[in-house]
């Protein structure tokens, strides 16, 4: 998943030529975007004890000239609530048969799956144009250094 901005590689190219870090700019553009999406993703995220909500964090790295922002989760059950399990699941993959467990106190319990709750795809296309403004943001800061030169 991921946002593309045509024409911006062009822009970016002539703002370096007039002595801007885009560099910099594109890397303040991508910890803020990050910082939108793991809010975003936090708050809808579903709660039961909290541990999902806690565990999104976010990162970013630069490889080879390419910064990439990164929003995630270590918990191992978080893609079981993001696309649903069984009859429910949004991928289709799911089993297509109920399925029985036992709980801790010995009960049994039967399931034909959980619904999705998604939480992480829509903390990224539903702030779409907050992600925008704050590249943005980092590139209208370097405009203005250059401008004051």
């Amino acid at each position: 998943m991921g946002i593309e901005i045509n024409g911006l590689g062009v822009f970016l190219a002539k703002l370096e030529e007039l002595g801007g870090n885009i560099d910099k700019a594109l890397l303040d553009g991508t910890k803020r975007s990050t910082a939108i999406v793991q809010k975003s993703a936090k708050e809808g995220c579903p709660v039961d004890l909290g541990q999902l909500r806690a565990s999104i964090m976010r990162d970013h790295e630069v490889k080879m000239n390419v910064i990439t922002g990164k929003v995630t989760t270590d918990v191992e059950y978080s893609a079981y609530v993001e696309y649903g399990t069984g009859l429910y699941t949004t991928k289709g993959t799911g089993r297509q048969t109920p399925w029985r467990y036992q709980l801790p106190d010995g009960n049994w319990v039967t399931t034909h799956g959980n619904k999705p709750q998604p939480y992480m795809y829509p903390a990224l296309i539903n702030n779409r144009e907050q992600i925008l403004k704050a590249y943005e943001w980092g590139i209208l800061r370097e405009i203005k250094k250059v401008g004051n030169k």
